[in-house]
């Protein structure tokens, strides 16, 4: 705590230059805390203001990768929709690639057994002759 001022007495009462002293004093004192005090004000709101600007700054690029963001989003919903049709077609043309490929072995088949067979009645018309 402070100490209380002791003033000299006289007659009258307290000395009045004494006491005009300690308020002079006190007077000073609280200007200069005073000063202190706003400078302290002065930092603080230079720097909030800092921040707010920082703050604009991050809320900007936020709302900027944010937009980028649901953009790629969109695209990639996009290449995956197509990703799954260009599956499908794959899997039909696999399907009809392996269906000809069937069809394909059947005809050699037929082929070689009618091949079989003429080859066979060429051999009996030439012993035949």
């Amino acid at each position: 705590m402070e100490k209380q001022p002791e003033f000299k007495k006289n007659l009258w009462g307290y000395d009045k230059e004494a006491v005009l002293k300690y308020i002079d004093e006190m007077s000073r004192t609280a200007a200069q805390s005073e000063a202190a005090l706003q400078e302290k004000v002065s930092q603080i709101a230079h720097s909030r203001e800092e921040l707010e600007g920082q703050i604009a700054e991050f809320e900007q690029k936020l709302q900027h990768i944010s937009g980028v963001l649901d953009t790629e989003k969109g695209k990639n919903k996009s290449l995956s929709e197509m990703i799954g049709l260009l599956q499908e077609e794959i899997d039909r043309q696999r399907r009809y690639s392996q269906a000809r490929d069937r069809d394909f072995q059947a005809m050699q088949e037929k082929n070689r057994a009618e091949l079989q067979l003429i080859f066979c009645k060429d051999k009996e018309v030439q012993r035949k002759k």
